[in-house]
């Protein structure tokens, strides 16, 4: 928790759990956004694992949020399963990461043997997970938090120098640098519309 960045908590969180679990295992943190399984950070994994099971539908993998068992890499049609056939694995188990029952993501864990754990490393590793989930959770809400703080930074900024009574051509050259500078965008426009004209008076970018 001491690392604010979610890459970063991660990678930190999933070293200790392949360092619990020693040196055959591999493992891949997958977080879901929109409807999709991402690939965040792994260790172990080939590029041709890498190049399947980067990114997919979490609606093909049937075996996402199920209760964490062993599987076989053949029990399943869906591309992470063909990239463990592909990757020579004997055994792997994905556990869920759970915020507020919620599944925020997966923990994928592989082994080119037949096993993975015992019975006591499976309940320290499950209780890693959650620690896994909960530091997930708050990196999310630090980054919620520091978006909100831009904004409320950028208004407050606006609103400054609309006060100074700055002619309009400077109003608006200042929300350009101020939400270019806080909201991490790419690029930024601002137009405005004469309604009787039907048309846009002038248009700045930056």
């Amino acid at each position: 928790l001491r690392f604010p960045d979610l890459a970063k908590r991660l990678s930190i969180a999933l070293q200790e759990i392949l360092a619990l679990l020693g040196p055959t295992i591999k493992g891949a943190i997958y977080l879901v956004e929109r409807g999709r399984l991402v690939l965040k950070v792994e260790d172990g994994f080939s590029p041709i694992f890498l190049a399947l099971g980067r990114d997919v539908p979490m609606d093909a993998c049937s075996w996402v949020g199920a209760p964490a068992e062993t599987c076989t890499p053949w029990e399943g049609t869906d591309r992470i399963t063909e990239a463990l056939r592909r990757e020579g694995v004997m055994a792997w188990t994905s556990l869920p990461l759970l915020v507020e029952e919620k599944l925020e993501g997966i923990l994928l864990l592989a082994n080119s043997r037949a096993t993975l754990t015992g019975e006591d490393t499976s309940r320290t590793l499950r209780a890693m997970v959650d620690h896994v989930a909960v530091a997930l959770h708050h990196s999310r809400l630090y980054a919620e938090s520091r978006e909100r703080m831009a904004r409320l930074i950028t208004l407050r900024e606006i609103d400054q120098a609309i006060a100074a009574q700055l002619p309009l051509e400077g109003v608006i050259k200042v929300v350009l640098e101020r939400v270019h500078l806080h909201m991490k965008t790419d690029a930024v426009g601002l137009s405005l519309i004469d309604w009787e004209k039907k048309r846009t008076l002038f248009a700045h970018l930056r």
